[in-house]
């Protein structure tokens, strides 16, 4: 007794609470109660959220009756009175809520548990500030900012600045400022930058231009005192230039990089021009004249007389043939009409050979000389004698002065008898027999 006597009252309290809950909770699904009747309207989720930076209520509170606690929880996290759940940034969200007795006093539901789900969407987002293409730019060989002015842009709801990304020729995106290093003309579109939040923006576009340079150019120059020998010269000392490709033709029309060369001798305009490619401007063709001068040519053993010619009746080599190196070695008998076999005679005299070199496409001539050439004569007298019964042959060789003597000669001994005549190229010879005159 002396024990009961000492419990407090407060004690007493506690314990009698405990019964009566120990007696009521497992009668509560018995006694017809049901989560419509206790939810009078049940938590929704908010419909139209949109990220703007700031805490958002996800559901709308419900309601139910009998003065229960309600409760929330965000996805499946510690459960909270009286208190709607909030979020922030763009996603999909479980919320949950359910009830409990105020009597209780519980740290969580116990009866009519449920859940609903709520979405915040992202936000759009916008350019503020334009990009400015920079002006005055020229090909330099190293890489260029192209924009002058960097665009700007934000979320449109929260008012945060967004990051700017560049997309250049239609390349990929990146948030990199756009440079070139080429000339040319690049498009450049820009945009803000999608996120977790906030959708991209629109795109924009400029065009900025990086122009061509001039290149410095020393133009090529004459190869002078260029002189045949048979194999292809340089017709000019290359040029350069500091840019681009200086190019070279002899017909203004078919163009190559190397410098052009030339066999023959004669005069080639030589065409050049700077071909600047991507990155330089061309410079329009000029040309000058190239000259390769003919070779002289040469004797290689000079023609001379032939000695100890007769005629015999036949054409004969009045000269041993000479060879030269270079031109086109010729012959005449008269300086006027030339060939390029030596010359030949058939009957005898002395004669006047004439050679020289004559040009060619590569080969200057060389005057024409000369030299004295002596055939000796063969006369042939023949006679009908005697109703030409009996045939007279009288042979002499001589030089042109000694056919007298042997005319004479000849008609000295066969005066009467003599019916014929002399075959001679040189002169002719007559004769007297019996008033008659024989030729």
């Amino acid at each position: 007794m002396e024990r009961i006597r000492n419990i407090s009252k407060r004690t007493v309290s506690a314990l009698f609470m405990a019964g009566m809950l120990a007696f009521f909770v497992p009668l509560l699904p018995s006694m017809g109660t049901t989560a419509s009747a206790e939810w009078t309207t049940k938590p929704t989720a908010k419909t139209g959220l949109v990220y703007n930076g700031n805490d958002q209520v996800l559901v709308v509170s419900g309601s139910s009756s009998g003065g229960d606690d309600r409760w929330y929880n965000l996805n499946n996290g510690t459960w909270l009175k009286f208190r709607l759940p909030v979020a922030t940034n763009v996603g999909t969200y479980t919320v949950g809520y359910g009830l409990s007795m105020k009597l209780l006093n519980a740290s969580k539901p116990n009866m009519y548990i449920g859940s609903c789900t709520a979405t915040i969407g992202k936000a759009p987002s916008s350019i503020t500030v334009n990009a400015a293409a920079k002006p005055g730019l020229v090909y330099n060989g190293g890489s260029q900012n192209l924009l002058n002015t960097l665009p700007q842009g934000k979320c449109s709801t929260s008012g945060e600045a967004g990051t700017i990304e560049y997309s250049v020729n239609n390349g990929g995106w990146t948030t990199n400022q756009p440079t070139a290093t080429n000339a040319g003309a690049y498009s450049i579109r820009y945009r803000v930058k999608e996120t977790s939040n906030w959708n991209a923006s629109s795109i924009n576009t400029i065009t900025a231009v990086i122009q061509k340079a001039n290149a410095r150019v020393t133009a090529p120059t004459v190869r002078n005192n260029l002189t045949y020998n048979g194999s292809a010269q340089a017709l000019v000392t290359a040029g350069t230039t500091s840019g681009g490709t200086l190019q070279y033709s002899l017909n203004n029309s078919t163009w190559q990089n190397t410098v052009p060369t030339g066999t023959n001798a004669g005069t080639y305009t030589v065409y050049y021009r700077l071909s600047g490619g991507t990155n330089y401007n061309d410079v329009a063709a000029s040309s000058f004249s190239v000259t390769i001068a003919k070779a002289n040519s040469s004797y290689r053993t000079r023609p001379t007389a032939k000695t100890g010619l007769t005629a015999n009746g036949s054409p004969q080599a009045l000269a041993n043939a000479g060879s030269v190196t270079g031109g086109t070695l010729q012959y005449s008998l008269d300086n006027a009409n030339w060939g390029t076999s030596v010359p030949t005679a058939t009957v005898g005299g002395t004669y006047t050979v004439y050679y020289r070199v004559a040009e060619t496409t590569n080969y200057n001539g060389i005057a024409a000389a000369k030299f004295l050439c002596h055939s000796r004569s063969r006369l042939v007298l023949d006679g009908d004698i005697a109703g030409k019964r009996n045939l007279r042959r009288y042979e002499c060789n001589a030089y042109s002065n000694g056919f007298k003597r042997a005319e004479k000669r000849y008609c000295a001994v066969h005066r009467a008898e003599c019916r014929g005549f002399l075959h001679c190229r040189y002169r002719r010879v007559s004769w007297k027999r019996a008033g008659a005159v024989y030729k």
